[in-house]
């Protein structure tokens, strides 16, 4: 039974922190009040759950595992502010909520902070894979920069706070988390057609944004590349620049630049 816990555990990216000083430490990152609503996903064995439920108006517990949600539920039958939910966290209805706690499984970190940025919310406290942490805070032309990095850095400013060993989890993981702080700029959501333009031209990150731009259109729609380049040109872009140099609002331009382009081509 042990060993059958322990690979369910591993396969859904289980990772228990009890840590009473981390945890609070975690909670304190996001500055909550009685006027927050907090969305912790992976809610485990509730351990900052409880912490959270300390400062916050509401919590909602998202838990996939329904061995775990059962075990919640009985945990936090007597708490009035926490509501906890069973399912995966990209499929289920999840309550309006304007803050984010969660320590995440490192299997969904890229595809949470991406669900996250399509979201309106006030502050996202995450507890990352250090590697990955990192990586969110690449600068622009630096090895780890990569398009998760410029997409997220467009959407939000994001800090690190504290390394957390992974000998202070339980099981222990084979690599170090930390902290994460995301606030956003105030530009939105995320929406597919920026998403789905910049991850392609990321595709030829190693590629100047003019030979990129190329690529991405093909020799077919030679007349509308000629225009989106001079327009590029003319909002005094560097066209000479590699892909994975451009800052994230210089993609942003780059690609409302192109949209407007596409639009007025269209019509």
């Amino acid at each position: 039974m042990m060993a059958s816990n322990t690979r369910r555990r591993r396969r859904l990216g289980q990772h228990f922190l009890f840590h009473d000083g981390i945890l609070r430490r975690i909670v304190d990152y996001a500055s909550l009040t009685s006027d927050d609503v907090v969305l912790e996903v992976g809610a485990g064995l509730g351990s900052l759950t409880s912490r959270l439920a300390e400062k916050a108006g509401r919590v909602i517990a998202v838990e996939k595992d329904l061995r775990l949600y059962r075990r919640l539920r009985q945990t936090f039958s007597h708490i009035n502010n926490v509501e906890v939910l069973c399912g995966d966290v990209f499929r289920i209805d999840i309550p309006c909520f304007n803050k984010v706690v969660s320590n995440l499984p490192y299997s969904i970190s890229k595809r949470f902070i991406l669900w996250l940025l399509k979201s309106k919310f006030e502050k996202g406290v995450l507890l990352l894979q250090k590697e990955y942490a990192d990586k969110l805070t690449a600068i622009p032309g630096s090895k780890n920069y990569s398009w998760i990095s410029m997409i997220a850095q467009l959407f939000a400013q994001i800090s690190l706070g504290e390394v957390i060993p992974a000998s202070f989890f339980k099981p222990k993981p084979k690599v170090d988390s930390r902290i994460v702080v995301l606030n956003p700029r105030f530009k939105g959501v995320l929406h597919e057609e920026l998403k789905d333009f910049s991850l392609r031209l990321f595709s030829y990150k190693n590629k100047r944004l003019v030979n990129a731009l190329k690529l991405l259109h093909g020799r077919s729609d030679a007349e509308f590349l000629r225009a989106c380049i001079g327009s590029i040109k003319g909002e005094g872009l560097p066209l000479n620049i590699r892909v994975y140099q451009l800052t994230p609002d210089a993609m942003e331009k780059v690609f409302k630049t192109w949209s407007h382009l596409r639009q007025r081509w269209r019509n």
